[in-house]
């Protein structure tokens, strides 16, 4: 699982189509409410938008994407409807504040 203050670089993995990597590709610079078990974490600026196919993506990102083995990772991937050969889109953020860090000033 991604920790705020060990790796305030993280990304996400999406399924992509042409009107998703326009849309991230639109909104690189912008910043985002982070969410964590359906709860507000941190705020993050949006770095990077890159499309690939999920074959060439790493084992080890895909393991840290999910903070699963790979096993239950790809599980997780195919239950989104994500399976080798398809189009993804990794994007990249750059953690900006966690929100207790936000709550205490």
């Amino acid at each position: 699982m991604w920790h705020f203050s060990l790796a305030p670089i993280f990304t996400t993995i999406r399924k992509s189509t042409p009107e998703k990597l326009k849309y991230y590709k639109d909104l690189v610079g912008y910043g985002f409410d982070i969410l964590l078990k359906n709860k507000k974490y941190c705020y993050a600026e949006l770095q990077e938008a890159e499309e690939f196919l999920f074959d060439e993506i790493p084992e080890g990102l895909i393991m840290s994407d999910t903070g699963m083995d790979l096993t239950d990772a790809q599980q997780l991937f195919s239950d989104f409807n994500i399976t080798y050969g398809d189009r993804v889109i990794i994007l990249t953020f750059q953690g900006m504040k966690r929100l207790e860090e936000t709550k205490k000033k």
